[in-house]
């Protein structure tokens, strides 16, 4: 027979959810430093030792880290999604109206932008965001939001919407 017992389960769970007596809950941070402690103080065969601390270290730790990160990202980006939204529609409308070389006037503050004021504010969204040709760029996301927007009873589509911005590409 290999593997571990139950008891030697069941006492793991133990010891993690009384780990900390503030806490009412297990957690997985606690459970693999309990199941790395435990392990090292069984008297287990050094081989078999080993085997478990690598199995815990080199495999269940880091998958356990990346799915925490894809939960992490998850929940950031749908936090920013109305503002991300925002910025969205904001560039385009600067986009647009640059690529038509009008002034623009803003409808919330009255401030009227010139082509060079739209392209300074369109600049402030690109360089964080990476864009390396920031002319093409402007061309290719006013053409895809007219696009649908003629598709979508003339609503802009949802930021996440255009490939580029959702790959980071």
């Amino acid at each position: 027979m290999n593997g571990l017992s139950t008891r030697f389960a069941f006492k793991i769970l133990s010891r993690v959810f009384n780990f900390d007596h503030a806490e009412v809950a297990a957690n997985p941070v606690h459970l693999f430093y309990v199941l790395e402690q435990q392990i090292e103080r069984e008297q287990f065969p050094q081989e078999q030792a080993e085997r478990y601390l690598e199995f815990l270290k080199g495999y269940l730790i880091p998958k356990y880290a990346e799915f925490i990160g894809k939960e992490i990202q998850t929940a950031y980006l749908e936090s920013y999604s109305e503002y991300g939204q925002n910025i969205f529609d904001r560039y385009v409308t600067y986009a647009d109206f640059w690529i038509q070389d009008q002034e623009y006037r803003d409808p919330d503050t009255g401030q009227l932008f010139d082509r060079e004021s739209l392209n300074a504010e369109l600049e402030k969204i690109e360089k964080p965001a990476g864009i390396s040709n920031p002319k093409d760029f402007r061309n290719e996301i006013v053409n895809f939001v007219l696009r649908a927007r003629a598709n979508n009873s003339g609503r802009n589509p949802n930021w996440t919407s255009y490939e580029k911005l959702r790959t980071g590409d």
